[in-house]
């Protein structure tokens, strides 16, 4: 008999509100005021994007207009770079994805978990991308999650 999967944690009040960003379909609907939410939800758009290629500015600026109705991607693509999700060539010719790490402490490994759980449920992938949610227990995404078709 096979056992039903294991319901996720209960989300903190900081990843509630940072999915509250996002509408049905998984795009960011504004930019959050509070820091640690902006944060937060930046995990979910750094998610979108393919560990394993080199994106133009073009490039970026698509997935990110994609994945957002507010009308400021560069806002997005800077706060991605600033926080070290997205690494930049000199002169931002080429973008690639960057493996964020968490820092270890336990807020930050809850954060981590949230921001792993909010990309899931705003994807409304929940149904199961393993790649996503293997990072959600260690909190080392060993490289960003493919990008949903």
């Amino acid at each position: 008999m096979a056992s039903a999967p294991p319901s996720p944690a209960p989300l903190s009040d900081t990843a509630q509100r940072a999915l509250r960003q996002f509408d049905a379909q998984g795009r960011l609907t504004r930019w959050p005021i509070k820091y640690s939410v902006q944060r937060l939800m930046l995990w979910g758009l750094w998610m979108r994007f393919d560990g394993k290629r080199r994106y133009s500015e073009r490039e970026v600026n698509e997935v990110l207009k994609a994945r957002h109705l507010f009308g400021d991607h560069c806002t997005l693509r800077r706060e991605l770079v600033e926080m070290k999700m997205l690494e930049r060539s000199d002169g931002g010719a080429e973008y690639r994805c960057r493996a964020a790490r968490c820092r270890g402490d336990g807020a930050d490994t809850e954060r981590c978990a949230s921001a792993a759980e909010l990309w899931l449920r705003s994807s409304g992938s929940a149904r199961g991308n393993t790649r996503a949610r293997r990072s959600i227990p260690g909190c080392r995404p060993a490289r960003c999650a493919p990008a949903p078709s």
